[in-house]
C-alpha cells in the first residue's frame, strides 16, 4: 500500500446509490446475456434424435445440410458408403453416429 493511502481513501468520493443501481444494471446487462448463450452452446449438439445436421463451407459461408424424419437413415448410409473420399462426407458420418443414426 502506499503511505498515503488512508489519506487518498478518505477524499475518494463513494459512487451515489443511483450510481452503484446503474452500475449492478449494466453489469447484469453484460452477464444475463453471455450466460445464456453459454448456456445455448453447450447444450446445442447440432443434432437432435430424429435430425442430423452438419455444417460445411460453402463458396459464400457455411451452409447446413440436414435431413429429418424418415430419410436421415437412407441419407447417413449412403454417407457412410462415401465416407472414404471426402470431408464432408466424414463430418456427415460423424453427426449420424453422435444423432444415434448409424452405430459407433
Amino acid at each position: 500500500m502506499p503511505p498515503n493511502y488512508e489519506a487518498l481513501r478518505a477524499t475518494a468520493p463513494a459512487l451515489a446509490p443511483h450510481q452503484r443501481r446503474w452500475g449492478w444494471a449494466l453489469a447484469a446487462a453484460i452477464v444475463v446475456p453471455g450466460l445464456g448463450v453459454g448456456v445455448w452452446a453447450a447444450t446445442e449438439s447440432g443434432s437432435s434424435n430424429s435430425c442430423v445436421t452438419v455444417v460445411i463451407a460453402g463458396p459464400i459461408g457455411g451452409e447446413d445440410l440436414q435431413h429429418c424424419g424418415a430419410g436421415t437413415r437412407k441419407w447417413c448410409t449412403a454417407e457412410a458408403a462415401a465416407a472414404s473420399g471426402g470431408n464432408i462426407a466424414s463430418k456427415v458420418l460423424a453427426a449420424c453416429r453422435r444423432s444415434g443414426v448409424l452405430p459407433h
